[in-house]
């Protein structure tokens, strides 16, 4: 399921996988667990990502993306199947979020010159010290499982993963139907979004 799920981070991992960070968070007294790659499970191992701040007084209005953040605003936390909401779909190719330049190389979190790993880190920092601040993963749903979350031990496991580029996987076949993933962090103390978007090697 194409899922956006909009909710406040009260935690972070990024110790105990070495190809994710782990972001809890909770919504409508629910526990998630929120999946973003920084490397491939499978060679070329290689991702690369954009971070971006949005401020919505510099987007254009009549721009896809100013919507998307303002529907973001509007919705109550939780869980959407974004089959009903089509105007709310990342599309890497059609959508103006980064460009080629941009993108930067990202390691495994054991790497020393980890730099995804490091901002993400600060990033949700900053956001955990905010009560205001939410998360707006927008990925591939599961769970519920009955048991514990691996990560974070909560119960039931549930989350959100695929939150980077899934037009193709890599090597020129497209996956599914599951649309792009992205990750948006709504910081009140500066107005802005900031965007977290991930592709792997195949994907440039």
């Amino acid at each position: 399921m194409n899922t956006l799920l909009k909710s406040y981070p009260v935690a972070i991992d990024t110790l105990s996988d070495d190809n994710h960070i782990y972001i809890q968070t909770v919504a409508n007294d629910k526990d998630y667990s929120v999946g973003i790659n920084v490397c491939s499970n499978v060679a070329p191992h290689v991702m690369w990502y954009a971070l971006k701040e949005y401020s919505l007084d510099d987007l254009d209005k009549e721009n896809l993306e100013y919507h998307i953040f303002k529907n973001i605003h509007k919705m109550q936390e939780g869980e959407y199947d974004l089959a009903h909401y089509g105007n709310m779909i990342i599309d890497y190719e059609k959508q103006q979020w980064f460009s080629k330049a941009e993108l930067q190389l990202a390691t495994r979190k054991k790497d020393a010159n980890n730099q995804l790993g490091t901002k993400l880190g600060h990033l949700l920092q900053l956001a955990m010290k905010e009560p205001e601040a939410y998360v707006a993963a927008f990925g591939k749903g599961w769970g519920p499982f009955q048991e514990k979350d691996r990560t974070f031990g909560f119960y039931p496991a549930r989350g959100v993963h695929d939150v980077h580029c899934n037009r193709y996987n890599g090597y020129g076949k497209k996956k599914n139907d599951l649309k792009d993933g992205a990750l948006f962090v709504w910081i009140p103390s500066k107005q802005k979004f900031i965007g977290v978007f991930c592709l792997f090697e195949g994907q440039c």
